[in-house]
């Protein structure tokens, strides 16, 4: 959540679907601490190639953004330049981003759950379209694979069930 918080425009780059995530936003900072910092770990500075698709819908909100900084005009903070933000440019609040996430939940008609179940469930999807776990934990922030499997591995009986079928299909064509 602090990660995508922190995200700014600069971190955007359009031509190659890509977002940059480079620090996360500290939700309730002690005084003369900074708002942004460093994400956890080395590992966790990353550039993650995202769909086109969702590159289209956050360009329609990056526009929508827009407009609201020119209605707010010279009130707007410009200093962070986050793309998640409150109308007046300041960074939203952790309950914010959380009641926002949960209208949307109802709106669709979910079951409500954490915000970084959203993580799990991707990382599940992952999985099941085959993704490796390196590409995956590259993608996570994960120092290594192997953090990822013993987090993600158990999640998704698809992923089991199509790897059993393709081993069967491999020893079908040796003959076994």
């Amino acid at each position: 959540m602090g990660e995508c918080a922190a995200l700014r425009l600069d971190d955007i780059d359009w031509r190659e679907n890509t977002l940059r995530v480079d620090q996360t936003l500290d939700f309730q900072p002690e005084e003369g601490d900074d708002l942004l910092g460093d994400p956890k770990t080395y590992s966790s500075y990353r550039v993650i190639k995202m769909r086109p698709k969702y590159m289209q819908k956050l360009k329609t909100y990056v526009k929508y953004r827009t407009e609201q900084k020119l209605l707010v005009g010279s009130l707007y903070n410009h200093d962070l330049n986050l793309v998640f933000a409150r109308d007046d440019g300041n960074p939203i609040s952790k309950s914010t981003l959380w009641n926002a996430f949960k209208s949307a939940q109802e709106h669709l008609e979910l079951e409500p759950i954490p915000i970084h179940s959203t993580r799990h469930t991707h990382v599940a999807m992952l999985i099941e379209a085959r993704w490796d776990m390196k590409s995956i934990a590259d993608r996570l922030g994960h120092e290594s694979a192997t953090t990822t499997i013993n987090t993600y591995a158990h999640i998704s009986h698809k992923h089991a069930e199509n790897t059993l079928h393709n081993f069967d299909e491999y020893m079908k064509e040796l003959g076994q």
